[in-house]
């Protein structure tokens, strides 16, 4: 089956901010990470996938149909300046957020939530590609980014930041975060007592989330589980789609109840009464697959790139701009919409549990919705950044 590597986190494009100074003072020159010779693994007995095929996507009707509810969510910062949104976040157990904003010009930068605003955080050597944060305290945290045609690891401790850069392997890096872990490609790196370690997996690391103890890393219908001493082969189901469909891995998220689910999506060309435009017809259909007790169970049309935990063991999805999808602890599908000002529409991008609580953030930008217009950032000209919370 023909696969498409999917970049694990999302784009980041151009040059430094003018964030506001923030007293920090960078360390001397950069080197590499820590252990850039992957370190010995542990082979741990493979977990085999069962089962061993999902069935095809049914023809009409979502497997899922959430019912409606009325929205938990609440607004808790708008940002003034238009043509602006918060592209990633982590919350940490301090309630403290670490988000990558994207401004007017296109620069994408760390910023800093204390609960009641933002502080820009002045990254050294004007790195102003970010891709995705991670972050364990106010005063400890990861931001992984592009510089050049390499990509580069900047480790915040108590005020100061210390850079590393990342080799480029096949394209330049694009990072798959989770707390003290991180995945460029098939290497995986993780935070251990001051520095990074390295270990390479058998497969390239599309997506990477953990709860508690347990991580998981997944990719190209492979996946894996770091057990402590090593990373344990999960196997995958294969799909019953046609042979030469394209096949994307956008999510996978822990519920630490024993429970896992992967997201993606798989499209294919399909033979029906010609186009006006000659174009072929393609079809396209989102799966979840969760895994429990060594089995595996197929959804499709869940229709998400976005997924949390929602501290309760269930889940939080973004299932389309403004619309997110709830699965609770005991299997109840039901869905809400993030609050907008009358006339607006908005776009989540990111989903985060703060640690040891239900709840959720959920950063991205919202805007009137006749604004088509986009910024050098990606982002509509006339969309306000803004940040929302479920308290649970």
């Amino acid at each position: 089956m023909k696969t498409i590597k999917r970049m694990a986190a999302g784009l980041a494009v151009l040059a430094l901010s003018t964030a506001c100074g923030s007293g920090i003072s960078p360390l001397p020159a950069p080197a590499l990470f820590t252990s850039p010779e992957p370190l010995p693994t542990p082979r741990l007995s493979p977990v085999f996938a069962d089962p061993k095929l999902c069935p095809g996507p049914p023809r009409k009707e979502r497997e899922i149909q959430p019912a409606a509810e009325p929205s938990g969510w609440e607004t808790l910062w708008t940002e003034g300046t238009q043509g602006t949104a918060l592209m990633d976040a982590a919350v940490t157990a301090d309630g403290t957020i670490w988000a990558a904003h994207a401004d007017t010009a296109g620069q994408h930068v760390p910023w800093r939530w204390n609960r009641s605003d933002w502080t820009p955080l002045t990254l050294p050597e004007n790195l102003a590609e970010v891709q995705t944060v991670a972050a364990e305290s106010k005063d400890r945290a990861w931001v992984f980014g592009k510089r050049g045609n390499d990509g580069y690891a900047a480790s915040y401790e108590a005020g100061r930041w210390r850079v590393e850069s990342v080799p480029e392997r096949d394209g330049w890096p694009s990072f798959s975060s989770s707390g003290p872990w991180a995945a460029d490609h098939e290497v995986i790196h993780r935070w251990n007592d001051g520095a990074w370690q390295s270990r390479k997996l058998s497969f390239p690391v599309q997506a990477l989330a953990g709860f508690g103890a347990e991580t998981w890393a997944v990719g190209d219908f492979a996946a894996a589980r770091w057990e402590g001493s090593g990373w344990r082969q999960i196997g995958v189901p294969s799909l019953k789609v046609p042979e030469d469909a394209d096949v994307l891995w956008d999510d996978v998220v822990v519920l630490g109840n024993g429970q896992t689910w992967v997201f993606g999506q798989a499209s294919w060309e399909e033979a029906g009464p010609a186009r006006d435009d000659n174009e072929p017809w393609i079809v396209r259909r989102s799966f979840g697959l969760r895994f429990t007790q060594g089995t595996w169970q197929c959804v499709w049309d869940l229709g998400t790139s976005e997924a949390e935990p929602d501290g309760e063991g269930g889940m939080w999805l973004v299932a389309a701009g403004d619309e997110l999808w709830h699965r609770s602890g005991d299997g109840r599908w039901t869905r809400q919409r993030v609050p907008v000002p009358r006339g607006w529409s908005a776009s989540v991008t990111k989903l985060a549990l703060r640690p040891g609580t239900v709840e959720v953030y959920a950063v991205g930008s919202a805007g009137p919705r006749d604004s088509t217009a986009h910024g050098l950032n990606g982002v509509p000209v006339k969309a306000h950044a803004m940040m929302w919370r479920f308290k649970g």
